[in-house]
């Protein structure tokens, strides 16, 4: 038996069934040897070592029972964002994913700035998560022509937004030529998402034209918004100097270790392209190299 037999009839988050399914979500863990078997040590050990190879942090997923490609896909989408923003896979407050049992009718949420937390018995089963996202994507809620996959996309922009300072609503009132924060969220209900509305001080723009922009749906104020958003980050430092750029693989300690036998600070087989790169330079500056 597998985690989509948990509910055997969707109607659909927030639909008539939604006590139900929130009595299913919230007894969960307590079920995981009834509704299905968790992944095998092995799985889990190829789980962990390809999001630490990709600087994403994971915490919870021993017990998971889905797809561990699923969650390799949301820490690729991940990595494609940090492609713009390489601060929010850098030190200590780098990105963690949380695998959560107590989540209710909620895909994900993000907490203490850059923990987002994945409902388990959504992500454990693309089979309740996919048409359940689509019911909202298709009633305007979302951004148009996205997917699930754009569930964590729109987190990691409020992940983007804590870690840069951005104040979304400024930006938006900026692209919209307005001075007034109830046009922008009425115009926003029609050019981007009823959710990106739901909050006056503009959090959700960003997460939501993260989601836009990144599931290449073409909207255009998705694309413009964080447009701007880059072009703000990299005036602020973005790109790490020189000097700073030859100590990057010192930011992760499971990248590095000290050889007694040989007396020298060494790379471990985790570190990823940019700090064997890092380390490079370091050894340069100090004519090791």
């Amino acid at each position: 038996m597998k985690i989509g037999d948990i509910i055997q009839v969707r109607k659909g988050i927030g639909g008539s069934d939604l006590n139900k399914n929130k009595a299913s979500m919230s007894s969960y863990k307590a079920q995981v040897k009834q509704y299905g078997t968790a992944i095998s040590k092995a799985a889990y050990k190829d789980l962990r070592e390809y999001a630490e190879h990709h600087m994403v942090k994971i915490s919870g997923f021993k017990d998971f029972v889905g797809d561990i490609e699923v969650i390799k896909t949301v820490i690729d989408d991940i990595n494609a964002i940090a492609a713009d923003f390489s601060a929010i896979l850098e030190g200590r407050r780098s990105i963690c994913l949380e695998l959560d049992y107590n989540m209710g009718e909620d895909f994900a949420s993000t907490i203490s700035q850059h923990i987002i937390h994945l409902n388990a018995v959504y992500f454990s089963d693309l089979r309740i998560l996919a048409p359940d996202y689509a019911d909202g994507e298709m009633s305007g809620r979302f951004v148009k022509n996205t997917d699930w996959r754009a569930i964590v996309r729109h987190e990691v922009g409020h992940v983007v937004a804590n870690t840069y300072r951005i104040d979304p609503m400024t930006i938006a009132m900026d692209i919209m030529k307005t001075k007034s924060k109830k046009e922008v969220l009425f115009r926003l209900t029609q050019e981007l998402s009823i959710y990106s509305a739901a909050y006056e001080d503009g959090r959700e723009i960003i997460s939501e034209s993260f989601a836009g922009y990144y599931s290449s749906t073409d909207n255009e104020f998705a694309k413009e918004f964080v447009k701007r958003c880059i072009e703000m980050t990299k005036k602020a430092g973005d790109n790490m100097k020189s000097w700073d750029e030859a100590m990057y693989w010192a930011t992760n300690q499971k990248w590095y270790r000290f050889n007694k036998e040989k007396d020298c600070i060494e790379l471990t087989k985790l570190a990823p392209p940019r700090a064997i790169d890092s380390f490079r330079l370091w050894l340069k500056r100090n004519r090791k190299l």
